[in-house]
């Protein structure tokens, strides 16, 4: 997350793989992340810059699904590179953002559509990797996202998140078989 003059911008991707490799791959997503999050005009240009950076140090095979977000007053700006929409939770009112056709991941010639979308006061939304949506209970059933994504809205962010885990864990037998990335951003008086 970074606070810019166009506002904060936040970036949450799953990196393809595991291991070393995986993590100096994050590491390098994060770096661009933070040299372009202050000088990039808008979220695509930003998204692209990443991009860029990745496809100069990456292989072929490898891969950053990404969401890049930039929330400035009552609007939020994204840019979706191959990743899951977030989820807006106003109210009792839980709602998939419309990114727009995913295009391809970061390091392999990303060129993401922007979509602009109302951030009112007292909204949430929810970016979140695969490891959310993907979690299998012992049916092989997929984790229900939709079922419990209203209660994201009450108590504080981090009663939010911890409750949105519990349930994660109670519905995968207390095992996760993938890694995890959960951010919850709250629009409050009309600030960036």
């Amino acid at each position: 997350m970074a606070a810019t003059p166009f506002g904060v911008r936040v970036i949450v991707g799953d990196v393809r793989g595991k291991g070393l490799e995986a993590v100096q791959t994050a590491a390098a997503v994060l770096g661009a992340f933070r040299a372009a999050a202050f000088t990039s005009p808008d979220v695509g240009s930003l998204s692209r810059t990443i991009d860029e950076t990745l496809g100069r140090m990456m292989s072929d095979e490898e891969f950053v699904t990404a969401i890049v977000g930039e929330f400035n007053g009552d609007r939020v700006t994204l840019a979706n590179c191959g990743h899951h929409p977030p989820v807006l939770v106003t109210g009792d009112e839980v709602t998939t953002i419309d990114t727009g056709e995913p295009t391809l991941p970061l390091g392999l010639g990303s060129e993401p559509d922007v979509s602009e979308h109302p951030w009112p006061v007292g909204a949430r939304m929810l970016f979140y990797t695969d490891g959310l949506v993907e979690a299998r209970d012992r049916h092989g059933e997929f984790f229900p996202l939709d079922d419990v994504a209203a209660e994201l809205g009450e108590g504080t962010l981090e009663e939010a998140l911890d409750r949105l885990v519990a349930h994660l864990l109670d519905w995968g037998g207390q095992r996760m078989g993938d890694d995890l990335a959960l951010v919850l951003a709250e629009s409050d008086a009309g600030s960036g």
